[in-house]
């Protein structure tokens, strides 16, 4: 078993620095369980207290024709990307799926012709900031060719999927990755409820197509680690 994560304090000091905080902040013991998140000083109601970009994330399941798998910009939710709740008249993201794999959508207006030519070897062939082309230059590339073959894929495997293929291609670093196996797996919890057949499935799926050195074993953990799986 992994040792509590606030054991490990230049970890803990590595992990705050990649952050943007308003306040500072220390990763301790706590007293309602394992570690915690505390800072040293006040801070009034309704501050901002720290910024940070998630190692993955992904689209509620259903929902890729409507956000935008890179921005989360949805074409009808109430609120506009502005920032303020929507009105009539308002103009909303048109999120299209990518033509590739018809898993995941983005709000930006791309070249879908040049982008199916281009499909497979498409890293500079883009210009501009569209959220595509910054999705496929981060993590899209690496994973279309496998959405294809499971388009139905749930979000908690597509997210598997993308930690494993960034592990692979190093693209995080040893410490974020060593955080992450310091948070609790629950392992139990799953692989003795309904969901355990789900789970060894994805998790077998994923280490053949993605190619991970990590043992089976490590890949189910992973899985049970940072998906949320109902």
């Amino acid at each position: 078993m992994a040792s509590p994560i606030h054991e490990n304090q230049e970890l803990c000091s590595y992990l705050i620095k990649k952050i943007t905080s308003t306040v500072p902040l220390q990763i301790l013991t706590s007293k309602i369980s394992g570690s915690g998140l505390f800072t040293t000083q006040d801070i009034p109601a309704g501050e901002e207290i720290f910024v940070s970009t998630p190692l993955v994330n992904t689209v509620e399941d259903g929902k890729h024709g409507s956000v935008c798998d890179y921005c989360f910009a949805t074409s009808n939710g109430r609120v506009h990307p502005a920032g303020h709740f929507r009105k009539e008249g308002d103009e909303m993201p048109d999120v299209k799926v990518c033509v590739g794999c018809k898993a995941v959508g983005y709000c930006s207006k791309v070249c879908m012709a040049v982008f199916m030519v281009w499909w497979w070897n498409a890293d500079d062939r883009f210009d501009g900031k569209e959220c595509q082309r910054k999705a496929w230059k981060a993590y899209h590339k690496f994973e279309c060719k496998i959405f294809k073959e499971r388009p139905t894929l749930r979000s908690s495997a597509k997210a598997l999927y993308r930690l494993l293929n960034e592990y692979e291609q190093e693209l995080l670093s040893a410490e974020h990755w060593q955080g992450l196996s310091m948070l609790k797996s629950h392992e139990l919890e799953h692989l003795t409820s309904e969901n355990f057949e789900t789970i060894v499935v994805f998790s077998t799926h994923a280490k053949e197509v993605t190619g991970t050195k990590l043992n089976i074993g490590e890949v189910v953990a992973l899985y049970c680690r940072v998906c949320r799986i109902n």
